[in-house]
């Protein structure tokens, strides 16, 4: 039986971040990822051999205001892999065809509501009520509501308004946008081969137990001890982890009956790439879709490659990329002849609305349990970086710090 100091189940950002600070620490720490990649909502496609051609499904960017994510860089050692993001424009995709941002704006809604911004507060409301208030009802319904809806490949309107699109420092040593040589997986996976980590892959956790004041984790392959415990993994994938723990403490088995609360959506993510010269469409990094069946196109082409381009479809969970492949290739001006290499994949996203800050108080304060960690991206919004910062406190906890 293998002892470490902590074992994470679940090896995405969550769960490399909350190790690599741990080890940092001088922790011994091992993960335990039950598919055979890490990676979790983060998940690079490289289609052709011998090229650096690759395509985001999952999160896409990094941004200068991720400082969580900028000091792992830094710590290791690659931030000369750093790639500047071009600025190829945005585009709306309504009633079958593409249109320009700007035909969807009301400037006389702007006009009635924007000398009122300043004054309103997003604590308390909801994406739609905020923005409906702040740039009207018309500009809320034709590019606001697509909009948000589009960064976070769910509908926008029931989440809290204070948990989209925050305002962070930015560190002007850095691109304000960025993507990283071979993409954000590789990435994840020099970080979880850091001292003192060590990453197992393919490896399901049947159940968990405590024997002494230490965990025993069984799996389908071996047992693992460890001093500590950290879950890092969806909500309700950490309920179900809770669930299989043998006497588990009644705080604990609480905290699942919370996190099975937790109203959550699922997301569809349609990755394609062909030759540059099949794409007719012109450059372009962001497709919004208002009424269809996708909610977002998120374009390669904020990063030049001479031979290929690529998109990935951020599709609702009711649809089935397979059924619009036509209009897959019509929307990228694509010969409906022309193969092209795709992959799918389907993520789970927490739905946090109005109600989650309360929600959220009670997750925490049942699992701020000595030598028991709960990580996830359900806590203080749906970017990489608000994954990363509950991450790094839950290690810092673990070092005593």
């Amino acid at each position: 039986m293998r002892h470490t100091n902590i074992a994470v189940i679940g090896g995405g950002l969550s769960g490399i971040t909350f190790a690599h600070f741990a080890a940092k620490s001088g922790k011994s720490v091992i993960i335990l990822e039950k598919q055979p990649f890490p990676g979790g909502a983060i998940h690079t496609s490289a289609p052709y051999s011998g090229s650096d051609f690759f395509v985001e499904l999952g999160a896409h960017t990094i941004y200068s205001s991720y400082g969580t994510l900028l000091e792992m860089i830094e710590d290791t050692g690659i931030k000369g892999n750093i790639i500047p993001h071009l600025k190829p424009g945005y585009l709306m995709y309504e009633k079958g065809g593409i249109v320009s941002l700007f035909s969807c704006v009301s400037f006389a809604g702007l006009a009635a509501t924007l000398f009122r911004f300043p004054f309103y507060k997003k604590t308390g409301l909801t994406v739609k009520d905020y923005y409906t208030k702040v740039f009207g009802v018309k500009n809320y319904e034709n590019l606001i509501h697509p909009m948000t809806s589009a960064v976070i490949c769910q509908d926008s309107a029931n989440v809290a308004a204070d948990l989209l699109l925050k305002s962070r420092k930015k560190d002007k040593s850095y691109p304000r946008a960025f993507s990283l040589s071979g993409g954000l997986q590789p990435f994840l996976e020099k970080v979880a081969s850091g001292n003192g980590i060590s990453l197992h892959t393919s490896v399901s956790v049947s159940s968990i137990e405590q024997n002494d004041g230490k965990y025993i984790i069984r799996t389908g392959g071996g047992e693992y001890l460890s001093d500590s415990i950290a879950l890092a993994a969806d909500a309700f994938a950490s309920a179900g982890l809770i669930d299989c723990w043998r006497d588990a403490p009644d705080r604990i088995k609480k905290l699942a009956e919370r996190l099975k609360e937790l109203p959550v959506k699922k997301s569809v993510a349609f990755g394609l790439s062909a030759p540059a010269d099949s794409f007719k469409i012109q450059p372009f990094g962001y497709i919004i879709a208002k009424d269809s069946p996708f909610r977002a196109v998120v374009s390669r082409d904020v990063i030049k490659d001479e031979l290929y381009r690529g998109a990935t479809f951020h599709f609702k969970p009711e649809s089935d990329p397979s059924v619009y492949s036509g209009t897959v290739h019509d929307i990228l001006k694509i010969n409906r002849e022309q193969p092209i290499n795709t992959e799918t994949i389907e993520f789970t996203l927490p739905e946090l609305r109005v109600t989650h800050a309360e929600w959220r108080r009670e997750v925490e304060s049942l699992s701020d349990v000595k030598n028991f960690y709960l990580l996830g991206n359900f806590f203080g919004g749906l970017s990489l970086e608000d994954c990363a910062i509950r991450a790094k406190h839950e290690a810092k906890r673990a070092a005593g710090e």
